[in-house]
């Protein structure tokens, strides 16, 4: 972890995982290379986003994902809710942190199971 390359212009797609006193930030380029991953605590986040050019922001539907969309939204971020019932993600890529599924899970469009 803790990967970091100051080429923030190249990110397009951005995997947050909230928590309570530290997120987890997976930023990737247009090919799918990793670009950025860090552990954050809540008065740097905002700092880090500022850096990057707007793109995509893909984060699991929590209590305070609302909260933290609203603050990216302002920015000029796309920000995408996943919701939890509907994240097939996680089981697939067990091995992965939640931040790296969030940030594939993102641009993937899923069928509603009837």
């Amino acid at each position: 972890m803790g990967k970091s390359i100051r080429n923030f212009a190249a990110v397009t797609r951005v995997g947050l995982d909230l928590a309570k006193k530290v997120f987890q930030v997976h930023a990737v380029d247009a090919k799918g290379e990793i670009v950025v991953v860090r552990k954050l605590t809540r008065g740097r986040l905002v700092a880090l986003f500022a850096e990057l050019a707007p793109c995509q922001v893909a984060m699991k539907a929590c209590s305070s994902a609302h909260h933290w969309a609203r603050k990216l939204e302002a920015l000029g971020f796309k920000v995408r809710l996943i919701p939890p019932a509907h994240d097939r993600v996680t089981v697939h890529f067990i091995d992965l942190s939640l931040a790296r599924k969030v940030a594939w899970a993102g641009p993937l469009r899923r069928k509603r199971n009837k």
